[in-house]
């Protein structure tokens, strides 16, 4: 369905039954916001989706008329972006006291997360670089265990470490990718690791689950059942990343 023919149906949009999330889905989902800005604004306002894995997000600003359309989302090259910052966003300058109306066209392979806000430029600014603050922490605090972990098992060839060290890892990768960090300064616009880095990080933090938990608990009695079970379970997660993950 193009923008036109959704413009003509507005009155058949019906408010979500849900606040976090429309689900997985594979079609494309339509979002209509109408928007007043009041008499006393400056008119410079940015929508932004704090939601770094959508795919793909058209998004057109009209008032009677179409007045702007712009595209984002990880299929947009950070160069073509309006706005190269962690989460899709757009910049607008709206005239105080008007009325206008958004129309979103939303699809991504993911969950259809969409948390919508409307900021000013300087409350953006000083919220991303608080979330920014944030995951330098959480990310430095992750690499700082993997590190140590690696540094054990170098020291004393335990294979406790090693594994703690692939969940570890495994679990900072699904972070980084779910909160837009990697995408935004590690691999840039990548279509192979854009989609393939959510099952990577979790085959690997599952099979680093698998051996850490089974080395932790059994590791001393090779003999145990639980043992050759976790270890074939981690088999298991390493044969399904390289099919999934060709």
């Amino acid at each position: 369905m193009t923008a036109e023919e959704t413009l003509a149906r507005l009155d058949e949009f019906q408010k979500p039954t849900k606040d976090a999330t429309l689900g997985v889905r594979k079609d494309a989902v339509w979002l209509h916001i109408p928007l007043a800005v009041d008499p006393a604004s400056d008119g410079r306002w940015v929508l932004e989706i704090n939601h770094p894995d959508l795919n793909r997000i058209d998004v057109l600003l009209q008032n009677g008329k179409v007045l702007q359309r712009s595209v984002l989302g990880t299929e947009v090259p950070r160069a073509q972006r309006p706005l190269p910052g962690r989460t899709p966003a757009q910049a607008f300058q709206l005239e105080a006291g008007q009325n206008y109306e958004f129309l979103l066209r939303v699809q991504t392979r993911g969950a259809m997360i969409l948390p919508i806000t409307f900021n000013t430029p300087t409350g953006i600014l000083g919220r991303a670089v608080n979330e920014q603050m944030l995951q330098g922490v959480l990310t430095g605090l992750a690499l700082c265990l993997i590190f140590y972990s690696m540094a054990q098992w170098y020291s004393l060839r335990e294979p406790l470490f090693i594994q703690y060290a692939l969940l570890t890892s495994g679990s900072l990768l699904y972070s980084l990718h779910f909160f837009g960090v990697g995408q935004q300064y590690l691999w840039g616009h990548s279509p192979w690791l854009t989609s393939h880095a959510v099952g990577l990080a979790s085959l690997m933090a599952i099979t680093g689950s698998f051996l850490f938990m089974s080395q932790a608990l059994e590791g001393h009695n090779p003999q145990s059942r639980f043992l050759r079970r976790m270890r074939w379970g981690a088999l298991f997660s390493v044969g399904l990343g390289g099919g999934v993950c060709p």
